[in-house]
């Protein structure tokens, strides 16, 4: 499952930074992104040594996903009780 992740995670950060920052500042990022992943694939042959250095990158996203999570969840809440 992460290895699938790991490729897959500047993609999602990109839409993570659409939804706050905008348009250009979430392009720029995104390509960062791309180069971090792409340098550390090279230089590091240890996968755990690449996991390592993601490993920020993961945390704060999975952060997001549980925030939309719960804004979705009171959001459907308040549309019952209404």
């Amino acid at each position: 499952m992460l290895a699938i992740s790991i490729p897959l995670l500047p993609l999602l950060l990109f839409f993570a930074d659409y939804k706050r920052q905008g348009v250009k500042s979430s392009v720029i990022h995104f390509f960062l992104y791309i180069g971090m992943m792409i340098l550390l694939a090279f230089f590091t042959s240890n996968f755990a040594l690449f996991s390592m250095f993601t490993a920020p990158f993961l945390i704060p996203l999975l952060l997001f996903v549980k925030r939309v999570r719960l804004k979705n969840q009171n959001f459907k809440e308040a549309e019952v009780i209404d």
